[in-house]
């Protein structure tokens, strides 16, 4: 038996990203701290495949991507240590040279 797809459901997932995402671009202009993507999206490491696809990709390159780069090195640390980021979150932003050659540190 062959499931039939429910577009009015995509439809309204759709529509309420968008307003999600509307709202999210707003606070972004507006100056609003963002939440970051280990708590948008629990669970999920900064190698995720999601990152690169679907909804989450939207927001991690339309809104998470642009918040953190306005951030100073200085803010950004504090940013940090304020959300009580994972290790791999922590490794991955404030040392990504790590994860696309050679560490700050050396390693």
């Amino acid at each position: 038996m062959k499931l039939l797809s429910k577009p009015w459901r995509r439809e309204k997932r759709q529509n309420e990203f968008e307003r999600w995402l509307t709202a999210q671009l707003n606070d972004l202009e507006s100056g609003i701290e963002i939440e970051p993507p280990w708590v948008i999206y629990a669970g999920q490491e900064p190698w995720w495949g999601g990152w690169r696809q679907g909804f989450s990709e939207g927001w991690y390159l339309q809104v998470w991507r642009p918040f953190w780069k306005r951030l100073s090195e200085e803010e950004q640390l504090a940013y940090v240590n304020k959300w009580e980021t994972p290790q791999e979150w922590r490794e991955y932003l404030l040392d990504p040279d790590r994860w696309f050659g050679q560490s700050k540190n050396g390693v």
